[in-house]
């Protein structure tokens, strides 16, 4: 099958790549092996050639925007990190073609992506993010905003930033940030997998492929372990036992294989990223600080064993609803009424906060 594009086709590719293709020829053919494959031949500002001297991004893109544009009208679309190879400015182009074909023909697409490009512009309802659980199944978070998505892929931060487990530990320390006046300083971000996804994802593409600096996990008290400086840590020493003594978890440390240096450097390069960048909350949950905080009038006499139905009790009896926008309306009260500037325990929070600023 020898097919040259349509000049429309073409049109969507340039603008795609930047580039000013005049004509691209496409040859289906099982020439080498049983299997069909495509040669592809171009013509640009005066050359021409063939998918053999052709970046393989530019390969990809010719593939990719020929097939969405033959699919038919109410297409399913399964796209393999179409990111690849691809410069970021492309990768704009590219989702706004593809956004342009979902509203002229209703197709439906769905794409496994690492490129915080591609889902910048998402709205969460389109953004799902799978992430390992410590006994090694997958979990999936759904209606992700952007940023949070970043997280899981290592995007590196702008500015300093420090990444908690939830929501209510988000508005505490941007709480502890204001009381200390560094607010303007400082990102908060949410995991979106909590601290398992902490732990086996981002923590590891912060410290092993990032080598980040600008970064600071703080977690909730009841995950607190011992820190040991990794210098102290021998040659002989078991470094998978350390981890999980650190972590509380098995943690998969990516290397080679068959390469145990390789291994042990980014093990010790985990321990090392811990120890300086990984933080807690004075209190074993979010919810038992801002509790411990609050007056015996604040209670209004709840006294649940278990302080998440404590707040979800105190929501009832001021909105008369219990779903978690109000149980979290609710703790933003009592902990706008808290002044953590000194207190027990913020103190050594604050000093590991500022430490990311060298």
């Amino acid at each position: 099958n020898n097919k040259a594009l349509d000049r429309n086709v073409i049109d969507e590719i340039s603008k795609i790549l930047g580039k000013n293709y005049s004509s691209i020829q496409v040859v289906e053919h099982s020439f080498y092996t049983k299997f069909m494959e495509k040669t592809i031949f171009v013509s640009s500002n005066d050359m021409e050639y063939s998918e053999a001297f052709a970046g393989s991004g530019e390969f990809a893109v010719i593939s990719l925007v020929k097939s969405v544009m033959e699919a038919p009208e109410k297409s399913l679309i399964i796209l393999d990190e179409p990111e690849s190879s691809i410069h970021p400015a492309a990768q704009k182009n590219m989702m706004l073609f593809l956004a342009e074909q979902i509203k002229q023909k209703k197709h439906q697409i769905v794409f496994a992506t690492h490129s915080p490009t591609l889902i910048e512009n998402l709205p969460p309802k389109a953004i799902n993010v799978l992430y390992e659980l410590n006994d090694g199944t997958i979990d999936i978070q759904s209606k992700v905003l952007p940023e949070k998505a970043f997280l899981c892929v290592g995007a590196s931060f702008s500015k300093k930033t420090i990444i908690v487990e939830d929501e209510l530990a988000k508005c505490i320390i941007k709480k502890v940030l204001k009381d200390y006046e560094i607010g303007e300083m400082i990102d908060v971000k949410v995991s979106p997998g909590g601290s398992s996804e902490i732990k086996n994802i981002s923590i590891i593409n912060n410290a092993i492929f990032q080598d980040a600096k600008n970064v600071l996990y703080v977690l909730d008290g009841d995950q607190k372990k011992e820190h040991k400086n990794p210098r102290d840590i021998s040659e002989n020493e078991n470094l998978d036992k350390i981890i999980k003594e650190q972590t509380g978890t098995n943690i998969t440390i990516p290397h080679p294989s068959n390469n145990e240096q390789q291994k042990i450097k980014n093990q010790r390069k985990y321990l090392d990223f811990y120890y300086k960048y990984v933080k807690y909350l004075p209190a074993k949950t979010p919810e038992s600080l801002i509790w411990d905080f609050m007056t015996e009038e604040d209670k209004q006499n709840i006294n649940d064993k278990d302080i998440k139905e404590c707040f979800k009790k105190l929501s009832e009896k001021k909105f008369g609803k219990t779903d978690s926008d109000y149980i979290l309306h609710t703790q933003e009260l009592f902990l706008n009424k808290i002044n953590f500037k000194n207190q027990e325990g913020f103190e050594e929070l604050y000093e590991g906060i500022i430490s990311i600023f060298g």
